[in-house]
């Protein structure tokens, strides 16, 4: 293999570089140099910076992507990527929590609209529940809740309620990982958690996503016992709340 470089027509091969530096002084030559040795190091694949499960930004991270839309994030064990979602190491509400055994999703029926329903923005979703319902709180609203939170390992503050597709991507990641329910086996010292759930032995866990069509009474939810997802009244069923991040 032979590979015309220069506007002189100079030659390379497999068994050696010819470079004509008679022109060039001595620290562009070192760089030249340089560049020949380490170039070929960078052919050899690109290795992503996290994988699934790997403690990461306060969290562990349960989906990855390797482009930049995390919707098609894999929570496939060994899989890595350079995008993708953390969840918290613990619930922020759930059963034990209080005697209500969970949170509501606010403490009134109130059509939020579009940016609010979103199925893959969790974020985007959870912002505009703060904004549209100013006077809650964190113990009132789950939005909230996660908009508030703050990780004891790293300190982060752009948690954020998922939305119904981030929360199934985190129900398969747990249910593959042994993470569901009171006495779970998957959990870690010092990490991750069992998702013990809210409301019921059911384990519900609340979505950012509002539910449509339902006059705004409605909003998504995970049963983590079985896996299905429905809508649930906001302040008639409480229920459990694992904040999350992207990155």
């Amino acid at each position: 293999m032979k590979i015309k470089y220069g506007d002189h027509g100079d030659e390379c091969n497999d068994s050696f570089y010819e470079v004509k530096m008679s022109a060039m002084n001595t620290r562009i030559k070192n760089l030249i140099v340089l560049l020949i040795m380490v170039l070929p190091v960078f052919n050899m694949g690109y290795c992503y910076a996290v994988s699934v499960g790997d403690p990461h930004g306060g969290g562990t991270v349960y989906c990855v992507s390797k482009i930049s839309n995390i919707s098609k994030c894999v929570t496939d064990k060994g899989a890595s990527g350079d995008y993708g979602l953390i969840m918290a190491n613990k619930d922020q509400s759930n059963y034990d929590s209080n005697p209500k055994h969970g949170i509501t999703w606010s403490n009134e029926y109130k059509i939020v609209g579009p940016n609010a329903q979103s199925l893959d923005d969790g974020r985007t979703n959870t912002q505009t529940i703060v904004n549209a319902y100013p006077k809650n709180n964190k113990d009132n609203n789950a939005a909230w809740l996660c908009y508030y939170y703050k990780d004891e390992i790293e300190g982060h503050t752009d948690w954020y309620l998922p939305s119904i597709n981030e929360l199934n991507k985190m129900y398969l990641y747990a249910k593959a990982n042994n993470l569901i329910g009171k006495n779970c086996s998957g959990s870690k010292s010092g990490g991750v958690q069992c998702l013990v759930g809210g409301y019921s032995d059911k384990m519900y866990y609340w979505s950012s996503s509002e539910y449509p069509g339902t006059y705004g009474y409605g909003a998504w939810c995970q049963v983590f016992n079985v896996g299905d997802q429905n809508f649930n009244c906001k302040i008639v069923i409480p229920s459990a709340v694992r904040a999350i991040r992207n990155f």
